[in-house]
């Protein structure tokens, strides 16, 4: 009776240490992840009390000005170029589009959008995208006459990490011919 009971403990030790071996295993690539996750809440709560508060606006597309601007989804550019004429008379310090103005569906539309970034009275950044295709990054740009008219672009989209978890954005991506600065760190 006793060796049965040494025999059962031993086999549940056995157990419970193959479980324990599975886990470490399946958590090992993604633990750094998590150490990384939990110091950066730390640093953070501590960081709020001494951190000064800037001031931002942000214009959103939402439902509210889906719905209250006579205009089907996607806006005509010149929208935007009427956007930044009234922005011009709030004497704003910087603006940004997270779209991707790229390739052009109506020249007219695109050159009022344009005459817009030129009467801008501040800087306007406008969006590009970066993605993986085969191994390569691809880059998309905003329409050439539109890059040229704003004061710079910048990479709006961010990289999971092996979890699936976004935890740092990237600043920036430098290529042999160019350095692709991200949408926040050009703002």
């Amino acid at each position: 009776m006793r060796k049965e009971n040494e025999n059962t403990i031993l086999l549940f030790i056995g157990l419970c240490a193959f479980i324990a071996a599975y886990l470490i295993f399946l958590w090992l690539p993604i633990l750094p992840l998590k150490i990384n996750d939990f110091a950066a809440q730390y640093v953070y709560s501590f960081s709020k009390a001494y951190s000064k508060p800037l001031k931002i606006v942000g214009i959103a597309i939402d439902n509210y000005s889906l719905e209250n601007i006579p205009q089907r989804w996607p806006w005509k550019r010149s929208i935007y170029g009427e956007i930044i004429g009234a922005l011009n008379k709030e004497k704003i310090k910087i603006l940004g589009f997270d779209l991707v103005f790229k390739g052009s569906e109506n020249p007219e539309e695109d050159l009022k959008f344009k005459e817009g970034l030129q009467s801008a009275t501040f800087p306007v950044i406008l969006a590009a995208s970066l993605y993986q295709q085969g191994g390569e990054l691809r880059y998309i740009m905003p329409l050439e006459e539109l890059r040229v008219a704003s004061y710079s672009s910048g990479v709006v989209n961010a990289f999971a990490d092996k979890d699936n978890l976004v935890r740092r954005l990237l600043r920036y991506k430098k290529t042999d011919n160019a350095i692709y600065y991200s949408l926040s760190l050009e703002l």
